[in-house]
């Protein structure tokens, strides 16, 4: 084998190992990209998982509001009805005492 020969060899074999790196690094890339693909979409979906539950947090601390002041207004009624009873039970011992 000559001097030319083996040169060619050496460049052909030379190649072939740089197309398989070549098509390695590819391969490796190509996952990586993936990877941030299926990263980005799942960050995507926290945020409007993060979204929804600060709607439902607002809506709830609403709902509490109000179920705070529909509270309150029962105890006024109910502070209303005992002193109604306390007077209805006086007018009853007065007339009875007469």
């Amino acid at each position: 084998m000559n001097s030319s020969e083996e040169q060619e060899k050496a460049l052909a074999g030379a190649e072939e190992r740089r197309q398989k790196e070549q098509a390695d690094w590819q391969s490796q890339l190509d996952a990586l990209k993936q990877d941030l693909e299926s990263a980005q979409a799942e960050l995507q979906a926290s945020r409007q998982r993060v979204a929804n539950l600060i709607a439902d947090n607002a809506k709830l601390g609403s709902d509490n509001s109000a179920a705070s002041a529909r509270t309150a207004g029962l105890a006024r009624v109910i502070t209303d009805l005992q002193d109604l009873d306390r007077r209805r039970d006086a007018h009853l011992t007065s007339l009875m005492r007469r």
